[in-house]
């Protein structure tokens, strides 16, 4: 049986209207999802292109510090050559005491064993244990050079510098000399050589402090 509508009146939404309309909502919100995703694949590529940044960023921070530390050790080890070949000559020259019967520095002697000259030689004895006591305030000996392969030069120090009967000698001689490239050197028997600067007041080419070792 069917039913007719009165004239005027509203026959409501069709089945079609219904598939429009569940089209639209579809479209729409496949169209938000479309958005979002567009959005997520942005944000992501964002924080790929971020960490990307601060990696490479981070590889160049390494790199820097990398070839900083290189050049460090790079340098370290030119100065320590450099320091070696600088030090050559002044190992070659060496000191040695003489001992008279009685105990007394007789002599030192100072070689050159190097194979060039050596100037300024300046000569002193002080004490074993390095610290340069008494020292050169207390009595020195200049000599202008000594040549070179074997050049030597024996020296008498004082009569002061007697050795007590009952210990080991307590001195050593010590030499300061400049090497073939003006280089100011010290040194006590085969210690080391030590760099050195002279205070630009000059010392007396030989002088002696009546003063007695004390027993």
């Amino acid at each position: 049986m069917f039913f007719a509508l009165p004239p005027g009146a509203d026959p409501g939404p069709s089945q079609t209207d219904w598939i429009q309309a569940l089209s639209s909502a579809a479209g729409a919100v496949l169209t938000l999802l479309a958005v979002v995703v567009a959005v997520i694949a942005l944000l992501v590529e964002r924080s790929r292109r971020r960490q990307d940044v601060e990696r490479l960023e981070n590889q160049r921070a390494e790199d820097l510090e990398m070839l900083s530390t290189q050049r460090s050790e790079d340098l370290a080890r030119i100065e320590a050559d450099r320091a070696d070949r600088d030090a050559a000559q002044a190992r070659l020259v060496m000191t040695t005491l003489d001992f008279t019967p009685g105990g007394r520095v007789d002599a030192i002697t100072v070689i050159n064993h190097s194979s060039q000259a050596i100037f300024d030689v300046e000569t002193w004895l002080a004490l074993r244990d390095g610290s340069d006591i008494p020292g050169k305030a207390r009595w020195s000996f200049i000599v202008p050079a000594l040549s070179a392969t074997f050049g030597e030069k024996n020296i008498a120090p004082p009569d002061t510098y007697a050795v007590p009967a009952d210990e080991n000698h307590p001195y050593a001689a010590w030499v300061e000399f400049l090497d073939a490239r003006g280089l100011r050197w010290r040194r006590c028997h085969l210690m080391e050589p030590v760099r050195h600067q002279r205070p630009t007041a000059g010392s007396a080419t030989q002088q002696a402090v009546p003063e007695e070792h004390p027993q």
